[in-house]
């Protein structure tokens, strides 16, 4: 999907039927035949490759803007995330939480970023029980921006957040405006840590493996004495290659987190 133009991509496991759905959206001038004919093409080359697709059917449906926007409220709910992080979307009332709880505001829209993937999970619950508060941050690939809306919650003093895709930087800059305390966070683009000079307490990037293996060198250089990396969107598959690249930078490794097939890793740059 990705590879033909996808502009971002949802993914939801229902074991009771023992299906996964993967949701996606093109734009209106897309040939969705030609489109769904290459697709189902090369998903029948997989076997080649050594994976087996099994059974799966490609379907479409012509949205205009507001039918799309109906439909995520149809399905996106208010969710408790960890102890003290909620998620609610921008159209739900947010009094039924305690006062302990941060209620994070989040309008999904065309990003796709519910904060709901178990490997945003997994980086919620990382960041929870990393930060202590008045750390600076850098938040790599911050989609919707709901890992640095969450940092600021829970006491972080300076974000900056980073992403490479256009419509991400426009979800995460209206989803900062959701969230008062937010709105203080530096938002540009750029493609990892490229070309950036600061040092930082702490660095979080929810994004593939395939991408977190070139970071992880560059986090290392960008890291104050002690300072941490927190990553997630780990396939079960591709751990012990992001593990053993932590170790060839000096990492050490605190904690590994697991949910359903995802992990994430939360890791300590040690002083010289």
């Amino acid at each position: 999907m990705m590879e033909n133009g996808a502009g971002g991509l949802q993914i939801d496991d229902d074991p009771s039927q023992g299906t996964v759905t993967l949701s996606t959206y093109f734009e209106g001038q897309v040939k969705l035949e030609s489109l769904k004919q290459k697709m189902s093409e090369a998903i029948d080359q997989l076997p080649k490759y050594g994976l087996d697709a099994g059974h799966y059917k490609i379907a479409s449906e012509v949205l205009d803007d507001g039918q799309w926007s109906n439909e995520w409220k149809k399905y996106y709910h208010g969710r408790q995330i960890s102890r003290y992080l909620a998620i609610v979307p921008s159209w739900e009332d947010d009094s039924n939480w305690d006062e302990k709880t941060a209620v994070i505001r989040l309008d999904p829209g065309k990003s796709f970023g519910t904060g709901t993937h178990p490997t945003t999970i997994l980086a919620l619950h990382a960041l929870e029980s990393t930060i202590n508060g008045q750390e600076d941050m850098i938040d790599v690939g911050t989609g919707s921006g709901v890992l640095s809306i969450a940092a600021k919650y829970l006491g972080a003093k300076h974000i900056d957040a980073f992403d490479v895709d256009d419509e991400s930087m426009k979800a995460a800059r209206e989803n900062f405006a959701l969230n008062p305390v937010a709105t203080n966070i530096h938002l540009a683009k750029n493609n990892l840590l490229d070309g950036v000079e600061t040092q930082t307490d702490l660095i979080v990037a929810n994004i593939l493996a395939e991408i977190i293996v070139p970071l992880i060198p560059q986090a290392a250089t960008h890291l104050k004495a002690n300072g941490k990396l927190i990553l997630s969107g780990i396939i079960e598959d591709k751990l012990p290659l992001i593990e053993k690249t932590l170790k060839e930078n000096g990492f050490v490794i605190d904690e590994t987190l697991k949910m359903k097939d995802w992990y994430g890793i939360v890791t300590t740059m040690p002083q010289e």
